[in-house]
């Protein structure tokens, strides 16, 4: 069943396009391994900005993902990060429970970048921010890290393992605004920047 479909006269509907580019449904439990109460646990589709909150009983939905291959993570503070790869099936639905452990130890990664402002060779001072938009480490848009860049733009800060949005600021500019960046464990060797690449001010 296709709702909300319309063809113009003179068109021709390729259906099997149609349900090649529908969009489907991840849904699944989130449990801990110490039995731990996994509500608030950030479930979120890899390298996009879909994510939701589970539910009191572990349970989360993510809806209108694209179909085909997909990775979900998993992440909550205190335990590490849950990686599942999966297909999702064009207007159907898939499953994907995951089991967060204990993390042995918090993993806090160097971040690096560059923020520019348009229309100006003046770079050193402009505000990089790393907001917890999803509460994984206290309240809910706090500011996990912040950093000022120097005479070239750019900037270097540390952040845990999570998804964040971050923030350049600058007096006279609209702020840049770069959502849902993860900082994976696995990304590279921990002692090494994650480079976060270029955040323009207008």
């Amino acid at each position: 069943r296709l709702d909300g479909l319309a063809v113009l006269a003179g068109d021709n509907l390729n259906l099997d396009t149609v349900r090649l580019n529908a969009a489907g449904v991840i849904r699944g439990q989130v449990s801990l391994a110490d039995q731990g109460n996994a509500s608030g646990t950030v479930v979120l589709v890899e390298g996009t900005a879909q994510a939701v909150g589970a539910d009191l009983l572990g349970q989360y939905r993510l809806g209108s993902v694209q179909s085909g291959s997909a990775a979900v993570l998993a992440i909550r503070a205190g335990y590490d990060m849950a990686r599942q790869e999966l297909t999702v099936p064009a207007g159907g639905e898939v499953p994907a429970n995951i089991e967060l452990q204990l993390a042995t130890a918090k993993v806090i990664r160097p971040l690096q970048g560059v923020a520019l402002l348009a229309g100006s060779s003046e770079e050193r001072g402009i505000r990089v921010a790393v907001i917890d938009v999803h509460g994984l480490y206290g309240d809910a848009g706090a500011e996990v890290a912040s950093a000022l860049t120097n005479d070239e733009g750019r900037f270097a800060l540390e952040a845990p393992v999570g998804v964040y949005d971050l923030v350049a600021a600058a007096a006279a500019y609209t702020p840049a605004r770069l959502t849902s960046f993860c900082v994976k464990p696995e990304d590279l060797p921990r002692e090494e920047p994650l480079e976060v690449g270029l955040l323009a001010l207008f």
